[in-house]
């Protein structure tokens, strides 16, 4: 690869990392992140065969953060604000039952990207 192709693969990596939201991580974990400025608790609820919710730890700037082991891509969920309302994640990839049903985590790097030299339309052709 080239190193002008490096570079392009590398920024297409970095457009595709959310800061919020669900990251799935190598180990098979899922990092959770969300701003929630009004919430006094936040938890992630993991809906499915194996149910669990784990509390999230607010940080500066109301930013509410947990690592979620054995959880990964494929995994439905919720954030549960202050122990009682489910809500879907704002920054979801993906939501298959709908904006009010259970977000899903989605991983972006195992999407096989086919697009690389496509250019747009011309401004003359909208």
């Amino acid at each position: 690869m080239k190193p002008a192709e490096i570079l392009k693969d590398e920024s297409r990596q970095r457009l595709r990392q959310l800061r919020f939201g669900a990251r799935p991580q190598a180990d098979g974990s899922t990092t959770f992140r969300v701003w929630a400025p009004r919430a006094e608790t936040l938890a992630v609820r993991i809906v499915g065969a194996e149910p669990q919710t784990v509390a999230l730890d607010r940080g500066d700037g109301d930013v509410f953060e947990a690592n979620v082991p054995a959880v990964g891509a494929g995994a439905d969920y919720f954030y549960l604000v202050n122990g009682e309302r489910e809500r879907p994640d704002p920054v979801s990839r993906f939501q298959p039952q709908g904006v009010h049903g259970p977000s899903r985590v989605v991983d972006p790097e195992a999407f096989a990207w086919t697009d690389a030299d496509w250019k747009g339309i011309p401004l003359r052709d909208l």
